[in-house]
């Protein structure tokens, strides 16, 4: 992600909605709103298909692809479907296999997938179901479904719930054709939304409006949306994408009716980040505290005495996870258990600071890797890690305890990007500097001879600086001496064929 300036969606539409958006197709009672607690049925061409109408080929296209949510009283309940059909044996190498993390304290109710071969033949995909779950709170659900063929069509379904859910953005643009992408929402009385689309007409930033025993039904959909051409150098796919924002701006807690400003706007995000995350280290921090002056008690500056506690964190605490979720009740697990998210070890850091005489906050980001973010609103779901902010002097200091990098310095995916303190006041994001092109050198050494009978012999010898650098160690990180080898030397061969 560029800088906040350089970040602003250009095609970014935002509609804010407090009833059914002026213009919504309101349907009252209609067929379909709502997808069932399995599979959907098939379009009566599905099973035809041979080629998707418009394109040269492709191996395989989306059918459906749809996500519902639901908020009930104490929890979010959310259903996945997931349809594609192969097209040619390409197809079939590559999309035989599904593969999804759940980061955060999910309970997967139902998993279930089959493949319907092209005689119609349903093949249950029971056995090729392997749920795993890490001792970091990590599920996995991995699909192989069998007798993948051209014409077959392969069908997934997942239920779940969790105490809480953001919404994120449905992505519905990929390297397939898509035919139908939905977004079904079933929003908790007293939630305001607002909505934002990228890359799509205006006009489908509404959503059709349902009127269900179960409630109001919200239903986005999106048909015949193109593949992404495969490019070299081309942008992340998170930039170029087609995508629907769904953003709720105030809910209502469902305990006092009280409304809340969630993401109204950023000074309102900025209030409800802090709110939640200073609940968070007070639930038990004892530990945390006692550590912070056993480390730090002693260091006089500021900026050392972050540095102090940043290495006993990396010393204490594997950072399982990039992410602002919370996967541990207190900065007392995180310590106990040794391991956390990136956010939980920033906000653990913000206590340990606090417990040494530091004021320091939290400061929500969107990692550079991850893509674009609008600049006139907040969107929750697009924040993805936190970093820690404190004084020294007159200066704001930002780091990262997740980072191997001391206390005043940012790995490259932390800098040319927004960054909005959880300070409760903050109107608009901050902007930290980029790096400069001294800051990511990379310096060839070639010694090469000639001799008489015309054999050129020689060496090169490749430095890297700084931004470089970090990433060829992000690149060799948890590979072996065998494998870090071979991974330096295809770079290699790319760009000095014949080795």
């Amino acid at each position: 992600m560029k800088t906040l300036m350089k970040s602003v969606l250009p095609i970014l539409v935002v509609c804010l909605v407090c009833a059914p958006a002026v213009g919504a197709k309101q349907q009252k009672g209609a067929k379909g709103a709502l997808l069932p607690d399995g599979y959907p049925e098939l379009a009566h061409d599905d099973a035809a298909l041979a080629k998707v109408p418009g394109v040269d080929s492709a191996p395989a296209v989306v059918l459906l692809e749809a996500r519902q949510q639901r908020w009930e009283r104490h929890f979010s309940r959310i259903h996945y479907y997931y349809r594609i059909k192969i097209l040619d044996e390409d197809g079939v190498e590559e999309y035989g296999d599904y593969s999804q993390s759940l980061i955060g304290k999910w309970r997967v109710k139902k998993v279930e997938a089959r493949t319907i071969l092209p005689d119609g033949e349903v093949i249950d995909v029971t056995e090729g179901i392997f749920e795993g779950k890490s001792t970091e709170g990590v599920d996995s659900i991995n699909v192989t479904w069998p007798r993948v063929q051209v014409g077959a069509i392969l069908d997934l379904h997942m239920s779940l719930t969790a105490d809480y859910a953001t919404i994120p953005e449905w992505i519905v643009q990929g390297y397939l054709p898509v035919l139908e992408s939905r977004f079904i929402m079933v929003p908790p009385t007293g939630m305001t939304y607002a909505t934002a689309v990228h890359g799509f007409p205006d006009a489908l930033r509404e959503p059709e409006v349902h009127r269900r025993s179960e409630g109001k039904v919200l239903v986005w959909r999106f048909e015949n949306v193109p593949a992404l051409p495969r490019e070299p150098n081309q942008p992340p796919l998170m930039n170029i994408a087609k995508k629907l924002f769904v953003i709720p701006t105030d809910i209502r807690d469902p305990y006092t009716s009280a409304k809340i400003a969630l993401a109204r706007d950023w000074k309102s995000y900025s209030y409800y980040g802090r709110e939640g995350w200073e609940s968070w280290m007070k639930v038990a921090s004892s530990d945390a505290k006692s550590l912070a002056r056993q480390v730090a008690g002693q260091v006089e500056s500021p900026r050392a005495k972050a540095e102090a506690i940043r290495q006993a964190l990396r010393e204490k605490v594997h950072v399982e996870h990039v992410s602002d979720w919370v996967l541990h009740d207190s900065p007392n697990e995180v310590l106990s258990m040794g391991t956390g998210t990136s956010g939980e070890v920033a906000a653990t850091a913000v206590v340990m600071l606090h417990a040494v005489g530091i004021d320091a906050d939290l400061a929500a980001i969107r990692l550079r890797t991850s893509g674009l973010m609008p600049s006139d609103m907040p969107v929750p779901s697009l924040f993805n890690d936190l970093l820690v902010r404190f004084k020294d002097g007159r200066e704001d200091v930002f780091f990262s305890p997740a980072s191997d990098l001391p206390v005043g310095s940012l790995s490259w995916t932390r800098r040319g990007i927004a960054a909005l303190p959880f300070d409760g006041k903050c109107e608009q994001p901050l902007e930290l500097p980029d790096y400069t092109a001294e800051e990511n050198r990379t310096v060839a050494t070639v010694e090469a001879k000639l001799d008489k009978a015309g054999l050129l012999t020689g060496r090169s010898t490749h430095t890297y600086h700084d931004v470089a650098a970090q990433k060829w160690r992000a690149r060799l990180k948890d590979l072996d001496g065998e494998e870090r080898r071979g991974r330096i030397q295809s770079r290699l061969r790319t760009w000095m064929p014949g080795l």
